[in-house]
């Protein structure tokens, strides 16, 4: 997925036509509202439509069921010291439906978290540290100097490997396709005579 055009994220390639379905979560939108009140000097740069969190029946051999899925991180800790950086960064995670993740310390969204919207303020997780807390992924704006201590305390952590995604401060072309999972599922349906409901039959 990675470096694909806007069109391409928001229809997969090769997937049959599907009903209808929105760009983006229900809290980008809410979220994008509130910036636009609150932060009015701030150009924040519109994310681009997103199949996060839909379902796709790829084209396939009769006595097959294939289906693709784009699934949100569950968590995404969001790290910046500009906060336009951190506006930006939150967009692009309430667009595919992560749960934003912050730092106890973090300035910007403790200031702010009261004159939210109830539905934003209460999606936020706090952690307390980087080497023992959950997330999935990370969105840094900074320097290369604090790139290399921030991978220092990733590789520490146990368990899976978490993923950076790593931009210089006032760079907006956050790569939504680092947020998300991918899933292809293929079932065999020619046992049930292509028709995949007869296997749930009891």
């Amino acid at each position: 997925m990675q470096h694909c055009s806007a069109k391409k994220l928001a229809t997969p390639f090769a997937t049959q036509s599907n009903a209808t379905q929105p760009a983006h979560h229900p809290l980008y939108a809410l979220f994008y509202r509130w910036v636009e009140k609150h932060f009015p000097q701030y150009q924040l740069k519109p994310c681009p439509a997103f199949c996060a969190g839909h379902h796709y029946e790829l084209q396939g051999p009769t006595g097959e069921s294939n289906q693709y899925v784009v699934l949100p991180r569950k968590r995404v800790l969001s790290l910046a010291d500009q906060e336009q950086d951190q506006i930006q960064q939150l967009a692009a995670i309430f667009a595919v439906g992560s749960q934003p993740t912050i730092l106890a310390e973090n300035t910007f969204v403790l200031k702010y978290l009261p004159k939210m919207p109830k539905e934003i303020a209460d999606s936020f997780a706090i952690i307390q540290s980087i080497e023992t807390d959950d997330f999935d992924a990370v969105l840094h704006h900074g320097s290369k100097a604090q790139l290399q201590k921030l991978q220092t305390l990733i590789a520490s952590r146990q368990g899976a490997i978490i993923g950076i995604t790593h931009l210089k401060p006032l760079d907006h072309e956050i790569p939504l396709e680092r947020l998300v999972i991918e899933r292809a599922i293929s079932i065999n349906t020619a046992a049930a005579g292509g028709n995949a409901s007869l296997m749930t039959l009891s």
